[in-house]
């Protein structure tokens, strides 16, 4: 059960110091590249609120592009959180 699983899974976040969160970058306003400052940028609603759980968490935030079919291979194998 997934219940039984969130507490190792957010001791191995902490251990290792970073959260990685796979994204899709095609879905505005949830996630898309915009350029900022010249430089191809990641942004919007679900960067924030990854962010924000990174920050409460005291870890570093990992951002990974996946097209949405390897995006759920990803989560399924591990890669992302």
């Amino acid at each position: 059960m997934l219940s039984q699983r969130i507490p190792s899974l957010l001791t191995k976040i902490k251990d290792k110091g970073e959260i990685t969160v796979g994204l899709s970058v095609f879905y505005a306003p949830y996630e898309f590249h915009a350029t900022i400052d010249g430089k191809d940028t990641i942004v919007a609603t679900n960067i924030l609120i990854a962010e924000k759980i990174a920050k409460d968490m005291g870890v570093k935030l990992k951002i990974e592009e996946y097209s949405f079919n390897a995006l759920l291979g990803a989560l399924k194998t591990g890669k992302s959180t």
